[in-house]
């Protein structure tokens, strides 16, 4: 969903975007995922970081990914099946989310260093699909807010993400966090839409508009990463 914004920014900076990665597997090295009968992100990743040994032209990076869904607690929405971290055989060490991403996380970005890295934080996560819950509240004569969600809700589920990457990222002198929570969020509720239309298409992931909305946030920061002044 932040390809438009990985687009966006390296036209900034006069250069060129590349995304790299697969479907539900976060950029963490050393880690495997139990998500459906998916068992590959490990391999994925592994490919990944072997090019981009080959490739020193590349400067920066943007690591992006639905953080909370590794937790094992159940989402908003109440997904059907949510995805478990497991370190790859023989690594060792906790089986905990927090320890296995605060260990996965300091060895991706140790793997990624001296480059720039900007790690994009965990976007809202929604009880309902955005669009089709406008639809039927509209067409039931309901409020709009019923497709909110309670910001203290949303908080409580991201805290352990949150806290685990900043204080990971706050040893790199090379990387950035941004959090994107006060994008979509008040002081009590995050929404899915706003005066310019609807920042979603189902309960995760952001439409083009929601995306250029938190690229209008973090300019400085995105360009910083591809290179741009």
């Amino acid at each position: 969903m932040l390809a438009p914004v990985a687009e966006w920014a390296a036209k900034a900076a006069g250069d060129a975007a590349i995304i790299l990665g697969k479907t539900s597997c976060p950029p963490l090295l050393g880690v495997e995922v139990d998500y459906f009968v998916t068992r590959t992100c490990a391999g994925s990743n592994d490919d990944v970081f072997a090019w981009l040994q080959t490739q020193p032209s590349i400067t920066g990076a943007v690591l992006a990914a639905r953080w909370n869904l590794y937790n094992g607690n159940p989402t908003p929405a109440g997904d059907p099946d949510v995805p478990h971290l497991f370190w790859r055989e023989h690594h060792g060490g906790s089986a905990s989310y927090p320890d296995i991403l605060t260990r996965a996380l300091t060895d991706t970005l140790k793997a990624l260093s001296p480059r720039r890295v900007l790690i994009v934080g965990p976007t809202p996560e929604l009880r309902h699909a955005a669009v089709d819950c406008l639809v039927r509240a509209r067409l039931s004569g309901q409020p709009d807010t019923l497709c909110t969600i309670e910001r203290a809700m949303v908080e409580k589920r991201r805290h352990e993400a949150m806290a685990t990457i900043r204080k990971v990222a706050s040893g790199f002198p090379n990387v950035r966090l941004i959090d994107p929570l006060d994008v979509f969020c008040n002081a009590q509720r995050c929404a899915p839409f706003g005066p310019d239309g609807v920042y979603y298409v189902d309960a995760d992931h952001l439409s083009p508009l929601g995306t250029e909305l938190l690229l209008r946030h973090f300019e400085r920061d995105f360009n910083w990463a591809s290179g741009a002044n």
